[in-house]
């Protein structure tokens, strides 16, 4: 539910309302569910990557290294798609 609000947010041109639902929502996931909780970071980093690709890049890098660790393909995939679009920061 709130990557899909957070897409709302995001094509009404609020960005930063989106980032900041996304980040009240990682931070309530911490300790709990750790793959919807990398799920939201992955969203938060896909939002970040215009605005700020370094952090996009760090945040879909980690989630990346975690779910290759514990074979979450559809996570790795994911963050493959988001770290395409950083090509720079290769």
């Amino acid at each position: 539910a709130e990557i899909f609000l957070s897409r709302v947010y995001e094509r009404e041109g609020e960005v930063d309302r989106a980032l900041e639902r996304l980040d009240r929502a990682i931070a309530a996931y911490a300790g709990r569910d750790v793959f919807c909780r990398s799920r939201l970071r992955l969203e938060r980093a896909r939002l970040l990557a215009d605005r700020d690709p370094e952090v996009a890049w760090r945040e879909a890098g980690e989630v990346r290294d975690f779910a290759s660790r514990v074979g979450a393909r559809p996570l790795v995939e994911k963050a493959d798609r988001i770290l395409d679009r950083l090509p720079a920061l290769r």
